[in-house]
């Protein structure tokens, strides 16, 4: 008896899991390529920046201040680039028209 409602209920849950696979293959692929290539994606956690206030005297570097002049040791990498084209600029800056859609 118990042996019969075990294989019962196996047979539901491959049932259930080979239509799951082929409806994940058409309407979430997104499920179906991460199970495919047997990966578990790993979210984001966007609460773990802190933000301190002006007022805070939190010195830490790994607080974030949006006062605080930018550290020296980034400004090579952050300063404007003199070797672009300024009309290249003014292209990137232009609205996009209907044509262009």
């Amino acid at each position: 008896m118990i042996s019969k409602e075990r294989s019962d209920w196996n047979l539901q849950q491959i049932e259930y899991f080979i239509n799951r696979r082929n409806d994940d293959i058409k309407n979430n692929q997104k499920r179906a390529l991460n199970s495919i290539l047997e990966r578990n994606p790993q979210k984001i956690i966007l609460d773990r920046l802190k933000y301190e206030e002006s007022c805070s005297s939190n010195k830490s570097p790994m607080v974030y201040n949006g006062l605080n002049p930018m550290p020296e040791s980034w400004r090579p990498y952050y300063s404007p680039r003199s070797n672009i084209n300024p009309d290249a600029i003014k292209l990137l800056a232009a609205p996009i028209t209907l044509s262009e859609l």
